[in-house]
């Protein structure tokens, strides 16, 4: 039983036993006026009934802003479609801890707009949902991954190295990359390209994002379905030397691409 109920059940047996004595006393003795002791007792019920149920009705009230607020925090901070956190929720938590560290990832969906242009927003939704869902299953539950916008997914691993960078950034492009989803009856190959940046306690976060945000777009450009990993804040040119490739990332360089 929670709070609220609990003081409505006292107001109630309250009420219930203050009209009890003045049944109790007018079919006994008629209409005639209690007794001072008893006319007392019967203002001490009537008065504690009042306090009680303004007590439960306050209660109430305060149970009900709690949930309005709860439901309005759920709706900022999460993402209706794919169920992941929203940027907002993102720049909050992490607002809280300026110094701290970890990788963040920025993943972008290959191709996304050809999956809306041929087969329409719905099938592009259901595509959103399914990448968010591998992201999730293959990450912490202190881990951050959010809608950034669009197609695109910002994870933050929070005090993970080099090492646990690397190993989820390619598990996250593995597991988009082996599960296909089904459309109407057509198969929906879906890849991801991934960048990612190491965020030092001195690097703002806005800093570790835009880097991230680089090493994604150097992954379009070496051809999609690959991993970026410019460690030490790379410039927009992602040089050779700061790239650690991962399968089945190869040397090179190709046109720029936006999708």
């Amino acid at each position: 039983m929670d709070r609220t109920k609990g003081y409505f059940l006292v107001a109630a047996v309250i009420l219930a036993l203050t009209i009890n004595v003045l049944v109790t006393h007018a079919a006994v003795v008629g209409m005639e006026p209690l007794p001072r002791g008893e006319s007392f007792l019967v203002g001490v019920g009537l008065s504690a009934t009042i306090i009680g149920l303004f007590t439960w009705t306050l209660a109430y009230q305060a149970q009900q802003s709690a949930q309005s607020a709860a439901e309005l925090r759920r709706l900022v901070f999460r993402d209706r479609l794919t169920d992941v956190s929203t940027r907002d929720f993102l720049f909050d938590r992490v607002g809280r801890d300026r110094v701290v560290e970890g990788i963040v990832l920025m993943v972008d969906i290959d191709h996304f707009k050809r999956v809306n242009d041929s087969l329409g927003h719905l099938a592009g939704d259901a595509a959103l949902r399914s990448v968010a869902a591998r992201l999730r299953d293959r990450c912490r539950e202190e881990d951050i991954v959010c809608r950034f916008g669009g197609e695109e997914f910002l994870i933050f691993l929070a005090g993970s190295d080099r090492a646990r960078g690397t190993r989820v950034a390619e598990g996250l492009r593995r597991a988009v990359a082996g599960a296909a989803i089904t459309w109407e009856g057509r198969s929906l190959d879906l890849t991801i390209s991934v960048g990612a940046v190491q965020k030092t306690r001195s690097m703002p976060f806005e800093a570790a994002i835009r880097s991230a945000d680089e090493a994604l777009y150097a992954a379009k450009r070496l051809g999609r379905n690959r991993c970026v990993l410019a460690w030490e804040g790379a410039g927009p040119q992602v040089p050779q030397a700061t790239i650690a490739r991962c399968c089945p990332c190869q040397a090179g360089s190709g046109s720029a691409q936006t999708s």
